[in-house]
């Protein structure tokens, strides 16, 4: 009798087959609803960074133009812990850069842009110089072409 009584108890201390299955599905249909989220939640994060570097890139750019007169010859050039020995006026043209006026770094790092994972697009061309632009195409969650940022 002992046998049996034995064999009982293992069996009702386990899950049967049908209370795992009804797990793993309600497992599946919340992952379901929470992954698309997720994914949509890391996309808008992502366009509030790029925003983000473009207003901290832009306000460098304003302050290095305000202390040399010149617009910086790459975005990198912000980051310089010395003195770039050149700079670039309104019309894209190469000029000796006066050390004594430059006051930098003006970003601790030039980041790339965390849309297209891609560097910012910096233009040196008359009439433009000194304008940083997304190098992500497309539009963003709202509609908003990422050119337009």
């Amino acid at each position: 009798m002992p046998n049996i009584f034995n064999v009982t108890r293992t069996r009702l201390a386990g899950f049967s087959l049908v209370e795992m299955m009804v797990v793993v599905s309600i497992i599946g249909i919340l992952t379901a609803i929470a992954v698309p989220k997720f994914n949509d939640i890391q996309r808008k994060s992502r366009e509030s960074a790029l925003r983000t570097d473009l207003q901290v890139y832009r306000s460098a750019i304003y302050v290095f133009y305000s202390d040399t007169g010149l617009y910086p010859s790459t975005l990198s050039d912000l980051a310089a812990r010395t003195a770039p020995s050149t700079g670039l006026n309104a019309n894209g043209a190469t000029r000796n850069l006066v050390d004594t006026s430059w006051r930098g770094p003006y970003v601790e790092a030039v980041r790339f842009d965390p849309v297209s994972d891609q560097p910012f697009l910096y233009s040196t061309s008359s009439g433009s110089v000194g304008v940083v632009k997304p190098s992500a195409t497309g539009n963003d969650s709202n509609g908003t072409p990422f050119a337009d940022y």
